[in-house]
Formats: structure tokens, sequence, C-alpha cells
């Protein structure tokens, strides 16, 4: 039985034990939070490296202490699998070649989503021309019965804001796409949420496998939608990941597996596969990097070469 050590209980760490426990993993919960629905519960992560010995240890507090977690892990010598909820780290975390030599995958679940992999599949002998990628989810909707003013992705030191919140999108067309030659961004607040975080972002970019791909993240949408349009030589694909829906050209087909739950596969894939096909440490840094430069583009108005 591998033994696993969640490092954050908020909304993603109780959903990431609760997933390791379902599939037969011993799981111990790391939190300074008085916590009476855990059974094993430790304050520090030291303690529980010393204690619990895990096999694999989640990172998933805030996005603005993944860093620290991480060079803890290192420091105390961990040589077991660390994963690391999206993203990473935050954006200025730029020092990281001591973590190069650690075991790290990082959890970007839409890579274990069913309409995605199918249209991995579809595109592999396609010629590749454009997308537009789209994800939009009112913020005030995220975390039923919480404020959303209190939760890290309205605090921009905390390391919210849709740029690195909603960077599964970035991260899902690196894993379909390739990597981007360069990009020009738009990334600003512009609604009346009481955040301190940008709430919509566009970027442009051009790639090396693809000409142009456009990604629209916002907080601001009341429909929720999370889609992307995909157009080949040969062929138009639309997949909708809030409708569960796949349509090549003017055919819908029946995608009877859409409804898996990509978390759950995500976890039986580490458990059983030892994470191989999550996000390795260096397309996260990748997707840093995509970020960062969409940051100085929107600063400087003008094209940042990746």
């Amino acid at each position: 039985m591998k033994k696993v050590a969640v490092v954050g209980f908020g909304s993603i760490g109780k959903r990431h034990a609760r997933n390791f426990k379902a599939a037969g993993a011993e799981v111990a919960v790391v939190s300074r939070r008085p916590l009476t629905e855990v059974d094993l519960l430790f304050r520090t992560l030291q303690d529980c490296l010393r204690e619990f010995k895990p096999d694999i240890v989640v990172i998933c507090n805030e996005t603005h202490l993944h860093h620290v977690a991480v060079k803890s892990l290192k420091s105390e010598g961990f040589t077991g699998l660390i994963l690391v909820e999206k993203p990473v780290f935050d954006l200025t975390q730029t020092e990281v070649s001591e973590f190069k030599d650690l075991n790290i995958r990082v959890m970007y679940n839409l890579r274990f989503n069913p309409l995605l992999l199918a249209l991995q599949k579809e595109i592999l002998n396609e010629t590749l021309l454009s997308a537009h990628v789209y994800v939009g989810q009112n913020l005030k909707s995220w975390r039923s019965g919480d404020d959303y003013r209190r939760s890290y992705s309205a605090k921009a030191d905390e390391g919210g804001g849709v740029l690195l919140d909603l960077s599964h999108e970035i991260d899902y067309c690196l894993w379909l796409f390739g990597r981007f030659r360069e990009l020009v961004s738009c990334v600003e607040k512009i609604s009346n949420l009481e955040i301190s975080s940008c709430d919509h972002c566009t970027i442009l970019l051009r790639g090396h496998q693809i000409a142009s791909v456009n990604i629209e993240m916002n907080y601001i949408d009341h429909m929720t939608q999370r889609f992307i349009i995909l157009n080949t030589q040969n062929n138009t694909y639309h997949v909708d990941l809030v409708k569960n829906t796949f349509k090549k050209n003017n055919i819908d087909f029946n995608m009877e597996s859409a409804m898996t739950d990509s978390y759950g596969q995500m976890v039986q894939n580490i458990l059983q596969h030892n994470a191989e096909a999550l996000t390795t440490f260096d397309d996260a840094l990748e997707v840093l990097r995509i970020a960062r430069a969409a940051m100085s583009s929107n600063q400087n108005r003008q094209w940042s070469v990746l």
C-alpha cells in the first residue's frame, strides 16, 4: 500500500486526499489547522516525513508556498515522488535548478480528460492551423459557501489571478501543440470583483507546429464555459469540456466516457504507473515561462519571444 502525504487541506487538498484514499492508499495530511475529519494529521512536513515516511508527497497549499515545501523536501532528503498542484510555483520563483534532481510531477488533471485524450489521438497525423481555447467562470460561484474575496484566487500576492489559476489551458496547449515561438497578450482586471488579481487574460501564441493559438481565461463568465475549437488542414474540431461534447466538422461523436473523473484517472495513473502521464517539471516550468512572457508582453505592449 502506497503512503501518501497531502500538504494543505483546502478544497483541492480534500479532493486529492479523498481520491487517494478511495484508490487504496494510506493518506496523511499536513496542516496547522485542527482537522477532526482527518485520520492522520501532522502539523509540520518534517514530522510527517520522519514519522509517516510517505512514498508520495502531494503539495496543494497556497501557490506562493509551493517553493517552500519543495525546498523542505529537498533539505530533508526526500527521494520519493513529489506531486505539486498546478501551477508548480508562482511567477516570482525563478531559481529552480536545485530541484532538477527531484522526482517532481505537476497535477494538471485535464491531461486525463477523455475528450482531450480523444482529440490528441485524432490530430496525430493532422496539419494544425489554428485554435481558439476558452475558459471562463465567475469567481463568485467557484467555491460554494465561501467568500471569494478571501480565496487565494483573489489575491495577487498569493499567486492568484487567471494567468496561473487557469493555467490548465496553457498546459494542455503545450501538450497538444508543442512549444511556442512568441506571444502577445492582454492581462488585466476589468470587472467589479473585489480582488487584487487579474480577472481576464487573452494570449495569442505562434507555434512551431501550429500557426496560431488564442487562449482566453477569465473569472467573469456567468455561464461557465470551457472549450477548444481547433482547425486543421482537413477538419474542424469543437470540444466542450463543460457540456462534454465532441464534434468533428458537423458530426457529433458519442462520448460516453466523457463523464469520467479526470482527477480520479490521474490518481490511478500515479498509483499504477508512477505518474508517467503527468506534466513533467520541465513542462510545468514552460507554463510559467509563458505566463511570465504574457505579463511582460502586456506591460510592454509588444510581442514577447519565447
